[in-house]
């Protein structure tokens, strides 16, 4: 066991620096001035419908939420209580990294008053991280599959995604309630709900790449599905890392996948991608769970007696 843990931080570090490495390179490449200009050619309607994919991703992260309450806890979560926490706690753990950790902690929080224990808390996890799955894995079985300029093997290997991702629709059902994976216990679920799971993250997963796409400049890239899999594998890749949020993993990867696109200009999306999709809902919510809190302390100094 502390062979395999010494290997993952070994993986981690190594991606890392691998992408530290990555980044001072390509920057040597980059001017300032050239940057400038790029963040001044992306325009405000690009922008805007970013925030429009932004919110139509984070809406259905929280909706992800409510399932995964009615699948564990069915009736015991408010629906406005289960959709605030669920995109609370993905707008805080895409951003700060650990995402067990952070939401899990931004859930047992809000649900400990409802009386969940840590296994329920860990089951919603569970199945909202296997929504994100289901999702994010079959938007890029899909695209390697229609791409039009990717080569038959990219076709194939799409093919080889989307039979995985059927067989887990087929099997995780007859594993519930059993651990198939170290100490991850796999909530009880049905087959017509994991087919659903599938379609709403289509959904998330495709917005998310939208906000991406759309504030690289017009021809960037030859087409949105060929750009879901640099998308993906740098979301993966980033998560491995263990970055906060990807930071750095993540712009690496895209940068160094699309080296016909001058690199300001994707840096440029970047970044901006970095402000719309990560930093604007994770201050959002920062701002909601700070007055939440507030609201509880007021409310206990209210109800304590003998307090002015």
């Amino acid at each position: 066991m502390k062979g395999r843990k010494w290997i993952q931080v070994g993986l981690a570090l190594a991606l890392l620096a691998l992408a530290i490495g990555t980044l001072v390179h390509l920057s040597r490449t980059m001017s300032w001035a050239s940057l400038q200009k790029a963040f001044a050619d992306t325009s405000w309607s690009s922008m805007l419908i970013a925030l429009g994919a932004t919110v139509a991703s984070f809406t259905v992260l929280a909706m992800y939420e409510r399932y995964a309450t009615q699948a564990v806890v069915p009736g015991r979560i408010p629906l406005g209580q289960s959709l605030s926490v669920g995109w609370m706690a993905h707008a805080l753990s895409n951003t700060l990294g650990f995402h067990a950790f952070t939401g899990g902690a931004v859930r047992y929080r809000a649900y400990k008053a409802r009386g969940l224990n840590a296994i329920d808390i860990g089951s919603i996890v569970t199945l909202v991280g296997i929504s994100v799955g289901l999702g994010s894995g079959g938007l890029l079985a899909i695209t390697m599959i229609i791409a039009p300029e990717d080569p038959w093997t990219h076709r194939v290997a799409g093919a080889i995604i989307a039979v995985a991702l059927l067989a887990t629709i087929w099997w995780l059902p007859a594993a519930s309630g059993k651990k198939p994976f170290r100490h991850v216990t796999v909530p009880r679920i049905r087959r017509s709900w994991l087919a659903q799971q599938l379609v709403l993250g289509l959904v998330e997963a495709t917005a998310a790449a939208i906000a991406f796409y759309i504030l690289l400049p017009e021809g960037a890239v030859p087409s949105f599905t060929g750009l879901v899999p640099v998308l993906v594998i740098g979301v993966l890749i980033g998560i491995i890392s263990h970055s906060p949020g990807g930071l750095g993993v993540f712009e690496a990867t895209v940068l160094a996948a699309l080296p016909s696109v001058p690199g300001e200009e994707v840096l440029a999306a970047l970044v901006l991608y970095r402000l719309i999709y990560n930093l604007l809902p994770c201050a959002a919510a920062v701002l909601v769970f700070s007055w939440q809190y507030f609201l509880r302390k007021r409310l206990a100094n209210q109800a304590a007696p003998g307090e002015a």
